[in-house]
């Protein structure tokens, strides 16, 4: 459900319907709580909707749940940009890059940041002027009282907000150097000392690449001895792929991803039990490590198609539907729809008992006799379930339902009964009689020349295919008077 919620939020998104991408990506956030991916979708739905502060809740919300995302850091310099907080927001995208130095989104809006403080540092300041919590801040902050009602202030920041270059010529206002004093963080009152006359330009920090350290060499050689045990994995060498993959484990065990890999060898050793506790321990280190949710549907996933191997079905579709939660693949849904494919077969298997079955007959074929016609439609299908393969009570069951008129399950039944036995003629006729009630001549003359074909001296073939050209005929007739007369 989330999911889907999730799609129907992408979609209005990219039709540009902001309010109504949020309210989607707020409803999934109720399913799921701890989902990154939501609030940061929530978060640009906000920040392209310049709703900058609830942007910024969004972007927090991300980084307190998945820590080491780097697009969460991405969605919170956005909204600190547009809040106009520009040192806050270049230190932000800074932490982004020091989690995933490549990150090619956090990098670009890194460089634009600072291109624009360096080409001119009023500019920088003179956005927080068109911040949508600026009218806010003169309606409630006590520090702007004294100009909220002043025409001469009220124009110089409409002025500001037309020409961000501006602000050096109106910076001398105290009511423009009070606000800045509010967007910056340092409450000055009317002449704070504490505003600048000048904005001071805010140096641009350079991300510095830092030092490897240790952990860092030794998750690099992990993914390293993964790789190696990848390649014997493919070849079917699972005693070497092991021997990598424990490797990588050992050098780094906050990857759920190399238990994940020890416990496919054990499934494809046929090792299920195993493979189901590492497994199991994967899934407990990823919640503890924050791992991407399509991780751990893969991993339930894995569990699943463990029990389906055993048979035990139950439980896989249990896990089964567990990855989908998570995430929604084709491949955990096709073995969902297996298992319950399975199951509902064994069920239909394990009901069938011929002898019941036609003591349900006999019952049926009384109440038939008696004119209880839909008592014996439920007796026949009782019949049916107990033993599908007896034609002989699908036909039984059209003839009943010929009497209570409903004749396309009359025929439904007779082709289902012709289906298991192409040579039994009486069904045949049964579907040639309700196509000619229902002026279906065409078809009902195929049923006729069906039996013809089967029995060639069928009297009651021949009389009724006569009848039911007379019958034709007299259509034929009937509305040729109409058109007449209509004339």
């Amino acid at each position: 459900m989330a999911d889907q919620l999730k799609a129907k939020g992408n979609a209005a998104f990219s039709a540009k319907k902001y309010e109504e991408a949020i309210g989607y990506f707020t409803e999934a956030i109720a399913l799921e709580p701890t989902n990154h991916v939501f609030y940061s979708n929530r978060s640009a739905c906000y920040s392209a909707n310049q709703q900058y502060e609830k942007a910024l809740e969004d972007g927090n919300k991300i980084v307190e749940v998945k820590v080491d995302w780097a697009k969460g850091y991405s969605r919170k310099g956005a909204a600190l940009q547009g809040l106009g907080r520009i040192d806050e927001a270049i230190e932000t995208f800074e932490q982004g890059l020091q989690i995933d130095p490549s990150n090619a989104a956090l990098k670009k809006a890194l460089d634009d940041i600072q291109k624009l403080a360096q080409a001119n540092p009023f500019n920088m300041l003179a956005q927080m002027f068109n911040s949508p919590a600026l009218w806010s801040k003169i309606a409630t902050s006590p520090s702007m009282a004294p100009y909220r009602n002043d025409p001469a202030f009220i124009e110089k920041i409409k002025l500001i907000q037309q020409d961000p270059s501006s602000l050096s010529e109106h910076i001398s206002h105290p009511g423009v150097t009070a606000l800045l004093s509010e967007f910056m963080g340092m409450r000055g009152g009317p002449g704070a000392s504490a505003a600048p006359q000048q904005p001071k330009q805010s140096k641009p920090k350079q991300p510095e690449p830092e030092p490897e350290t240790e952990e860092d060499l030794k998750k690099k050689q992990a993914v390293q001895e993964k790789a190696k045990g990848n390649e014997f994995y493919k070849k079917k060498d699972f005693d070497n792929a092991l021997k990598y993959y424990n490797a990588a484990i050992e050098l780094d065990p906050s990857n759920c991803t190399f238990y994940s890999n020890v416990a496919a060898v054990h499934f494809e050793m046929a090792d299920y039990e195993k493979c189901r506790e590492l497994c199991k321990k994967a899934i407990d280190i990823g919640h503890e490590n924050y791992a991407d949710y399509k991780v751990i549907a893969k991993i339930l996933s894995r569990i699943g198609n463990a029990y389906f191997k055993e048979d035990k079905l139950d439980l896989a579709i249990e896990y089964f539907n567990k990855s989908l939660t998570e995430c929604r693949s084709k491949a955990a849904l096709d073995k969902l729809n297996q298992a319950e494919k399975i199951i509902k077969q064994r069920n239909v298997d394990a009901y069938i008992d011929p002898e019941i079955s036609l003591q349900e007959k006999a019952k049926a074929a009384e109440l038939f006799k008696a004119g209880k016609f839909p008592d014996a439609i439920k007796g026949y299908t009782e019949a049916i379930l107990r033993n599908p393969k007896d034609h002989t009570l699908y036909s039984n069951r059209a003839a009943t339902y010929m009497k209570l008129l409903e004749y396309p399950s009359a025929i439904k039944d007779c082709d289902r009964c012709v289906e298991i036995k192409p040579d039994f003629v009486k069904a045949l006729m049964r579907k040639a009689t309700c196509y000619q009630i229902m002026k279906e001549y065409d078809l009902c003359f195929k049923a006729y020349e069906q039996v013809k074909k089967l029995d060639p001296s069928n009297q009651e073939a021949e009389i009724g295919m006569q009848r039911a050209m007379i019958t034709q005929q007299m259509e034929h007739q009937r509305r040729a008077e109409e058109a007449k007369n209509g004339q």
